[in-house]
């Protein structure tokens, strides 16, 4: 029930379904990171559910309600009997990555907000050993894509946390 640290090439690839992207056979899979971990709903109540968390690709954190549907999402893509993620995380679409100050979240342990524009996420790893290591992988690929668009852009407001911008700067059109 640990965290699980793959590097492993599968022969599957990415298409849309529905909402979600799942695999089909045109861009290698390479699932990195794996682990149970608790997420807040994003209802009114904001429970929290546990699921199987992967994050594929370094782009796309999915989450299942068993290692074994994860295990089918990422396996024989022609298989009709695969199972589908829950739901998912774009990581292109955060923005910051935060060490939650929530106190009593699941089994003591600490949370990861994933701030987005029209949603905060918050995760909560099993273990202190796997929130140091999901924290790191996610905050070096929100990083890099946050670089990535400020230099395409030239725009330092992106580098900034929200606090720090300088709000009279934007235009009425923002």
């Amino acid at each position: 029930t640990g965290l699980i640290i793959l590097a492993i090439p599968i022969n599957s690839r990415v298409k849309k379904l529905g909402h979600l992207q799942t695999p089909t056979n045109l861009e290698p899979v390479v699932t990195t990171l794996m682990g149970w971990a608790h997420k807040s709903g994003s209802g009114v109540m904001n429970r929290f559910t546990r699921r199987f968390f992967a994050l594929w690709n370094s782009r796309i954190i999915y989450y299942f309600k068993t290692q074994q549907d994860s295990n089918l999402f990422f396996g024989d893509v022609k298989n009709d009997t695969a199972a589908t993620a829950r739901g998912q995380i774009d990581l292109a679409a955060v923005g910051s990555v935060r060490v939650s100050p929530r106190r009593n979240l699941p089994g003591g342990g600490k949370g990861i907000e994933l701030h987005t524009s029209s949603r905060v996420w918050l995760v909560v790893p099993a273990s202190e050993q796997e929130f140091v290591q999901w924290l790191s992988a996610i905050s070096r690929i929100v990083t890099s894509n946050v670089q990535r668009i400020q230099a395409q852009t030239g725009d330092d407001e992106l580098r900034q946390d929200l606090s720090n911008i300088d709000m009279a700067r934007l235009g009425s059109d923002t």
